[in-house]
């Protein structure tokens, strides 16, 4: 038996109805902060609230948090909690990928 793993599209909606596509998502954040972050991953901790973990680059300054948060609240939508943190690298999943959204139940592999 052939068992082939991948990615599939996947839409996420928020509480407030608002509703993005995670490709699309990851396309805006490596269009508008391709030198300044290296890698990322958003993470619904519960339902309207995130954390946007990524990974710095050089070029990457504090005064580009608030671009960096203002153009999270466009696509994720305004009445969302978001927080950014900072992290020296994000470890891929048991499968050797690194999913670009999270829930917070598969944190520990479940829902991939």
């Amino acid at each position: 038996m052939l068992v082939l793993k991948g990615r599939l599209p996947e839409v996420i909606t928020t509480p407030s109805g608002k509703s993005f596509s995670v490709a699309g998502f990851g396309t805006e954040i490596a269009k508008r902060f391709a030198v300044t972050i290296l890698q990322f991953q958003l993470v619904e901790e519960k339902p309207g609230v995130y954390t946007f973990r990524f990974v710095p680059g050089r070029k990457y300054e504090p005064g580009l948090d608030t671009p960096l948060l203002d153009m999270l609240r466009n696509i994720i939508g305004q009445k969302s909690i978001i927080a950014l943190e900072k992290v020296s690298g994000i470890s891929p999943n048991a499968s050797g990928k690194t999913p670009t959204f999270l829930r917070e139940t598969n944190l520990n592999g479940k829902h991939e």
